[in-house]
């Protein structure tokens, strides 16, 4: 079960009841991104002390599977699955409306947990015994960063169209990482390493942009992108006086992904709440900065969901 769930569950229970109030409050959304029978949650339920300071509760879930074959083993298979959980907590924000524009500032703490599964099987050469190798690789990675963000929001003459553009700054980050690892028949033991790092700078942009027609559904734009260094020690298979044996080896890696995404925005429910149906795509890169390789996967997904971004 996708960890994040049990935490929407809350959220959206509690949110519930403020809608129930009949306060306007801008910026909520919740969506379900669908693919292939995997639903992955994302939202923002926000909380407003009064018409110029709000705190929120921010969620992310993403999940990637990949196959192929390992470098240098013409005959193997391996097979990965990751799952990205994130969880942010806007500490406070203010507004600041200006004629047509509305800017805010504030903090945020976010805690993002990858769970990374590799698994598969190679067949070693005749020079190093000929085995044929089975092998998993489980790596938990816990990152804790302090967030500054920032963003203007434009209504020109109070018209039909507003847009929203934003930035996170994440000056330092914490880096925690617990891996375990094993070859079979190989190595009898498992491989493991565990640590924390500091992380370098990071950042994230985003922008959203809606249309109202005054009738049944309106139009919405979605995009965002963040970018993400990674630095850490895992436990890699290694061969020493023709003995197989697990040596430690540095990761600096750069990942970065691209998502935007094209709504429609129906005519409300209930109270603030609008039903929205879409298509997100989003591009993921990851660069290895030891080796200079880097690897591209594009998704889509199916989007449904309520929202009151604006």
């Amino acid at each position: 079960m996708n960890k994040i769930i049990p935490v929407l569950m809350l959220l959206i229970a509690y949110q519930s009841t403020v809608f129930a109030k009949g306060i306007d409050y801008s910026r909520f959304f919740i969506d379900f991104n669908i693919d292939d029978g995997k639903i992955n949650p994302s939202a923002f339920l926000p909380y407003y002390w009064n018409d110029q300071l709000f705190s929120g509760v921010g969620i992310h879930s993403s999940t990637t599977q990949d196959n192929g074959t390992v470098n240098g083993f013409d005959d193997s298979r391996i097979g990965s699955n990751i799952q990205d959980n994130r969880l942010k907590l806007n500490l406070l924000s203010y507004e600041m409306p200006a004629g047509n524009f509305k800017y805010t500032l504030g903090g945020d703490i976010e805690q993002i947990d990858i769970d990374k599964l590799e698994f598969g099987f190679l067949q070693m050469p005749v020079n190093l015994g000929g085995d044929l190798v089975a092998f998993d690789n489980e790596i938990n990675i816990e990152v804790l960063r302090p967030t500054l963000h920032g963003d203007v929001t434009w209504n020109p003459s109070g018209g039909a169209f507003s847009i929203r553009t934003g930035v996170n700054i994440y000056p330092t980050s914490q880096l925690t990482v617990d891996q375990q690892t094993r070859f079979k028949p190989i190595i009898a033991t498992t491989g493991s390493s565990n640590g924390s790092k500091s992380q370098d700078f990071s950042y994230s942009v985003n922008l959203e942009m809606i249309y109202k027609t005054n009738t049944w559904v309106d139009f919405l734009i979605t995009a965002d992108y963040e970018f993400l260094p990674l630095k850490y020690n895992l436990a890699v298979l290694a061969v020493e006086n023709n003995q197989f044996v697990f040596s430690s080896t540095s990761i600096d890696t750069e990942e970065s992904t691209l998502r935007y995404s094209f709504r429609f925005v129906l005519k409300k429910l209930m109270d603030n709440l609008r039903p929205v149906i879409g298509y997100n795509f989003e591009k993921l890169k990851s660069k290895d900065n030891s080796t200079g390789a880097s690897s591209s996967k594009n998704k889509n997904f199916l989007v449904i969901g309520v929202e009151n971004r604006f």
